[in-house]
């Protein structure tokens, strides 16, 4: 059952990467109206998905990255709270 009418009723959890290579960092750009912007790569993550497979996917989907080799990701969570 939802509840759309209620607060955080589609709360949607996301992934995001820090790429280094040297001193350059992977962003991906994206156009609005109002100008570019350059987030990480990231995204969605779909039902019941591992936080690394869905950083893995983002990685391989958008900057086309094969994060393969690399050593395991360091997770970081950001929590907000509302008062």
């Amino acid at each position: 059952m939802t509840y759309p009418d209620l607060p955080f009723s589609h709360v949607k959890i996301r992934v995001g990467g820090l790429v280094f290579c040297g001193r350059e960092i992977a962003l991906i750009r994206r156009d609005r109206p109002s100008g570019a912007l350059y987030p990480p790569p990231g995204g969605n993550v779909h039902p019941g998905e591992d936080l690394v497979k869905a950083l893995s996917r983002e990685l391989a989907e958008e900057p086309r990255l094969d994060p393969g080799d690399a050593p395991v990701p360091q997770l970081y969570a950001e929590l907000a709270t509302v008062e």
